[in-house]
């Protein structure tokens, strides 16, 4: 899914152009060679954007800590009241919400064979909800959970601290 729209400016500030490899993930799963992309330029977006942007997903990453190493999980959310929300049966992420602990979220998109698209990172505090705490209104917006997975909790994080950048084709103009 490749979302476009506009986005916000960089304050007037020059934004950093980027050019590099894109590697590519082949069928099996093993990482294929790198190859050049076109330059791309970085823009910062605005939290209403960063929101739009949440809104639109499904799929996305919690990312926390367990026994002092960080851990990516993808997770089916829904976002709601600007809290990222997601049924979950991982027992970590359930002990990391019933801790109110500092968490982050991260979704992004990206064209593979241009590496340009978006990435949006909220950080906030992960809490448990219980099924009353309103469950008429998630039980009607979240996504079913992954096949064969019985989900126990309900977990929000608030979406304190959000940023995002859309790396965009470099202005061939530009210095």
């Amino acid at each position: 899914m490749t979302v476009r729209g506009s986005y916000a400016s960089t304050g007037g500030q020059e934004p950093r152009a980027m050019s590099g490899f894109c590697s590519h993930t082949g069928p099996e799963g093993a990482m294929t060679h790198a190859r050049p992309v076109p330059p791309a330029d970085t823009v910062a977006l605005d939290r209403a954007v960063c929101l739009r942007l949440l809104d639109s997903g499904i799929v996305g990453r919690i990312l926390y800590t367990a026994g002092a190493l960080p851990v990516a999980h993808p997770v089916l959310y829904a976002l709601r009241d600007e809290e990222v929300v997601f049924r979950t049966s991982d027992s970590d992420i359930l002990r990391t919400a019933i801790g109110n602990e500092v968490v982050a979220f991260e979704i992004d998109d990206l064209e593979p064979g241009s590496c340009i698209g978006w990435t949006v990172l909220a950080v906030g505090r992960a809490h448990l909800l219980g099924y009353a705490d309103r469950l008429t209104d998630l039980a009607s917006c979240l996504p079913r959970p992954w096949a064969g997975e019985r989900s126990v909790g309900i977990v929000a994080v608030t979406t304190r601290l959000l940023s995002g950048r859309r790396l965009v084709p470099a202005d061939p103009g530009g210095a």
